[in-house]
């Protein structure tokens, strides 16, 4: 900011009570460079503490995160089911099971039964296709490290673990494993057959 400031806008920034730029010359920019640094410095290792911390709790059981629908979290912050969302979460993970409802299916009934996702907005394809992989339900607690792209924005493909979490399950292995074995099946018979399109690296290589 400071150099589109100086570059671009011609507009000289100065500084109360540090050296800088342009009221001291190099000296300044010398000073104001190494202040800068330490800074970014103090920062990274603020955040690098701060994700150690969070990987600790996760490793403990402690969920770190805002509380997925059927969860809310009590007053040592630790989760607790939600009777009436519970409701909600098994509906959904029950009605998938059955294999007559998709993704949409399945939102369109939560709305119709005036259940909100915890942003208070109605239920989406979406929402209800991470819903329905979040193992958070089976008691389990989530640690996902943080990772940048090359354009600063966070890396949502990095390495996932999943730990044994101190709450309660609210879906049962066995509904849970029923669901991901009907999703893994759809998604077999979405694949087009070989007559409409050879795909020669097919197996090899895979999008990200």
């Amino acid at each position: 900011i400071k150099s589109l400031f100086r570059y671009d806008y011609k507009i000289k920034v100065f500084s109360c009570t540090e050296p800088s730029e342009d009221s001291d010359g190099v000296i300044g920019a010398l000073i104001e460079g190494i202040m800068e640094c330490v800074a970014d410095w103090y920062s990274r290792n603020l955040a690098s503490e701060v994700r150690k911390g969070r990987k600790e709790r996760v490793q403990q059981g402690m969920h770190n995160n805002q509380p997925p629908f059927g969860y809310v979290k009590d007053e040592n912050k630790h989760l607790i089911p939600e009777p009436h969302e519970v409701e909600g979460v098994q509906l959904a993970f029950k009605t998938y099971a059955a294999r007559k409802s998709s993704d949409h299916d399945i939102a369109q009934l939560l709305n119709q039964h005036g259940y909100q996702t915890k942003q208070g907005r109605p239920y989406s394809k979406d929402t209800v296709r991470l819903m329905l992989q979040n193992q958070t339900y089976l008691g389990k607690v989530r640690y996902q490290e943080y990772q940048r792209n090359a354009d600063r924005s966070r890396n949502h493909g990095a390495p996932t673990d999943w730990y044994e979490g101190k709450h309660e399950p609210i879906v049962s292995q066995e509904l849970f494993d029923r669901v991901q074995q009907v999703r893994a099946d759809r998604a077999v018979r979405r694949q087009l057959k070989p007559e409409y399109a050879t795909y020669l690296l097919q197996g090899m290589v895979y999008c990200y």
